[in-house]
């Protein structure tokens, strides 16, 4: 208790927490403090794991281009060093970030990566985060497919509080509600071979 690594590491846990409460400063502030304490430690994987954070929190912040570079940053830091989940996490933040920068063929691009390498490594909660994020682009080109995903998640035993509350918000704006005749792993397929 009380060493470098172990602070370090809550406060990129504590970040999730506080911009959910809408305190991104807060998240900011923390998250510098973080990569501060990794660079001291020389702590590759929590300066990526801080990196992707301070993007997170400045997306939030409604800081788009600040959020693309400090994630970029951290699949940088992250390199070949680390595969997985960590990657799979931070690209899905990329591809969000893009969404929300307006650049929808780089996010769609992004958000397919992740797709990839969260089933590759077996992951289904990131699975459906990138799901969901196809389903925004999807839902300006094909409703009742992006209904149909949608509707998967929703209803996905492994999908995030956050995931599904998503995937709510978009079916909001839908006028049909959709129907998913497919399982999760039937609708990778099919998205992965567009």
């Amino acid at each position: 208790l009380g060493d470098p690594h172990s602070i370090s590491l809550g406060l990129n846990f504590l970040v999730e927490t506080q911009v959910a409460l809408g305190r991104h400063d807060e998240a900011i502030a923390a998250m510098r403090e973080s990569i501060a304490l990794c660079e001291r430690t020389k702590n590759r994987w929590g300066m990526g794991t801080a990196y992707r954070y301070l993007g997170l929190a400045t997306l939030a912040a409604g800081q788009p281009n600040e959020a693309r570079a400090h994630l970029e940053k951290s699949l940088e830091i992250f390199g070949d060093a680390f595969k997985g989940w960590d990657i799979a996490q931070t690209m899905i933040y990329l591809g969000e970030t893009h969404l929300r920068a307006g650049d929808d063929a780089q996010a769609k691009t992004t958000l397919l990566d992740s797709l990839r390498l969260a089933r590759d490594i077996r992951s289904e909660p990131l699975i459906l985060q990138s799901l969901a994020g196809l389903a925004s682009l999807e839902l300006r080109v094909n409703p009742a497919i992006a209904a149909g995903w949608l509707t998967l998640i929703i209803s996905h035993p492994s999908a995030l509080y956050a995931t599904k509350k998503r995937a709510r918000e978009l079916m909001e704006g839908l006028s049909a509600q959709g129907e998913s005749n497919q399982t999760l792993e039937q609708a990778v397929e099919d998205i992965l071979r567009r």
